[in-house]
């Protein structure tokens, strides 16, 4: 099963921004999954948005960054969430990506159609 890691913004300038930017990833993740199910080819994703919003200020920004990125390097591509660019670390994780050599896809038809070309290389 390939890991697809899902980038975009996380914070925002309330706690009901940053709620929203969680939502969008979940949003995204979910149908990415479930279209990927019904052609037969799953992927586990890795969405860093849910798994640490409710650890928000326990730590820097700066161990986040590179926690996200640790879980960057391991997925197999990256999905970026619509409004991406106004996010300087979604940015900074399309750019290592994409120096990793990781594809990188911003259209959901996209992701599925990478996912049944390497569904069998797994």
């Amino acid at each position: 099963m390939k890991t697809l890691f899902l980038a975009g913004p996380f914070r925002g300038p309330s706690v009901w921004a940053v709620y929203l930017n969680v939502h969008a990833v979940e949003k995204a993740g979910h149908q990415i999954a479930e279209a990927a199910l019904k052609q037969n080819t799953p992927v586990a994703l890795m969405c860093p948005h849910p798994m640490t919003f409710h650890m928000e200020g326990t730590f820097t920004d700066e161990y986040w960054l590179e926690a996200t990125m640790e879980w960057l390097l391991r997925s197999d591509a990256v999905y970026m969430i619509p409004g991406w660019e106004r996010s300087s670390g979604a940015t900074a994780e399309r750019a290592r990506a994409m120096a990793k050599g990781k594809p990188v896809f911003e259209d959901v038809a996209d992701v599925l159609s990478w996912l049944k070309a390497t569904s069998n290389e797994s």
